[in-house]
């Protein structure tokens, strides 16, 4: 429970300065709650890296005007330059809660 609420008062802070939306604050809640204590240092370094992994593909010209559906998807996101963060969190946490159940 405690990393729930950290992880949310964190997003809620993002939110508050404008950082990220309401549902990625929202969606920091659960993810904390699965994920636990112990795995919030291993969730972090993974956030990180997603997101900095994120940041290149969007830099990069990959799947530029292309016709599938994480191309269009992609292009999206560099028109709009408004990146939902709940990408990155999902792909850090998913790592996280494999490797707890295992």
């Amino acid at each position: 429970m405690a990393a729930g609420i950290l992880l949310f008062a964190i997003g809620f802070v993002f939110w508050f300065l404008g950082m990220q939306g309401a549902g990625d604050a929202k969606l920091a809640l659960p993810i904390g709650l699965f994920v636990g204590v112990g795995g919030l240092p291993v969730y972090a370094g993974l956030l990180i890296l997603v997101s900095l992994l994120l940041l290149v593909l969007l830099r990069s010209r990959i799947g530029q005007g292309g016709r599938s559906a994480v191309a269009v998807r992609l292009d999206e996101l560099r028109r709009d330059q408004r990146i939902p963060y709940s990408l990155p969190m999902i792909g850090a946490a998913l790592p996280v809660l494999i490797l707890r159940h295992i």
